[in-house]
């Protein structure tokens, strides 16, 4: 857990000097048959493209990594984006690194709330989906 939020945090810091909008948030994550939290910073580099650092944990596993947003809708609304990302994954003592794919959907609330849901493929040493959704609040 002290490595995923590590992770994140440097990632904030790292991106802190740019000027561009970010959103913090975090909902809830099922992976294969569990359910866990799930922590995550979401940068938009320009109107389609943001960069998102995330840490999931569940019952015993934890996840974390960084995935790539492609907006194909309007970030202000109602949005759709496909994403790719890299993610580590730790359990049992062993951990993982692996790709994943999927898409989300962010709906906004107000001009600083947004609902997101997200699906995404996992690919380590076994394949299983992640379903995450929550709440981002743009600083």
């Amino acid at each position: 857990m002290k490595k995923g939020l590590l992770v994140i945090l440097i990632a904030l810091f790292a991106m802190s000097n740019v000027n561009a909008q970010f959103s913090l948030g975090g909902g809830a994550t099922m992976f294969s048959d569990v359910t866990g939290f799930e922590l995550r910073v979401n940068y938009a580099v320009n109107d389609q493209i943001s960069v998102v650092p995330f840490f999931d944990s569940f019952s015993g596993i934890s996840m974390y990594g960084l995935d790539g947003h492609y907006s194909l809708g309007d970030p202000e609304a109602f949005d759709f984006y496909p994403l790719l990302g890299l993610n580590m994954i730790s359990f049992s003592g062993s951990s993982h690194t692996g790709f994943e794919a999927g898409g989300g959907l962010t709906y906004s609330l107000s001009d600083n709330l947004k609902l997101y849901g997200e699906l995404r493929y996992i690919n380590h040493v076994y394949g299983a989906t992640a379903i995450s959704a929550g709440i981002l609040y743009q600083l």
